[in-house]
């Protein structure tokens, strides 16, 4: 457990680290955003003994429920849109967008830890996106990255920039463009 919570709050300073910067690339803003790791106890020079205590103050509760109700299993990250919490201030497009930012720095993470690129996978992303920030998000997804992109409206922007694009409907290729 304290290996665990020490990676998390390391891998939550190692993505804050140019996370506004990029968000604010992405999105032509100037807004802060920040991920911060939620613990259930106390990170200080007594985190064992925050765990412990933690744990004999739940232990009948968890008895009597049958399943643990606090650890580490609990914890979180929060993000923060200029030092508010990101679900009570942003709009669905910078929630969004935030996702995908924290997105964009995994895979910087990942390929730092491992040096092996994941695939991005990016769901439907662009509905909730104007044409102003489908540009710039697609403009700077890393080209060695391999990328899928689904989506039910095949984008004005897809086309401008240099994408394939594969077009499957009911479950069969209708057709490909290569804009490549």
């Amino acid at each position: 457990e304290l290996l665990v919570i020490d990676r998390r709050n390391k891998l939550c300073e190692c993505l804050n680290d140019g996370f506004s910067s990029l968000f604010n690339k992405l999105s032509n803003s100037n807004d802060n955003i920040r991920i911060e790791y939620n613990s259930c106890v106390a990170i200080d020079d007594k985190l064992k003994q925050n765990l412990e205590d933690m744990y004999e103050r739940s232990r009948n509760k968890d008895i009597f429920y049958k399943l643990t109700n606090n650890g580490i299993h609990r914890d979180d990250f929060v993000f923060y849109f200029n030092e508010h919490k990101i679900e009570t201030i942003a709009s669905q497009g910078q929630k969004r967008l935030t996702i995908i930012v924290f997105k964009l720095k995994l895979i910087d993470y990942i390929y730092k830890i491992t040096k092996k690129k994941p695939v991005l996978l990016l769901d439907d992303i662009l509905s909730e996106l104007d044409n102003e920030k489908q540009y710039l998000l697609l403009k700077n997804i890393p080209r060695d990255i391999q990328t899928i992109i689904t989506t039910t409206n095949i984008s004005k922007t897809l086309n401008t920039l240099k994408f394939k694009v594969i077009n499957i409907e009911k479950g069969t290729v209708k057709g490909r463009v290569n804009n490549e």
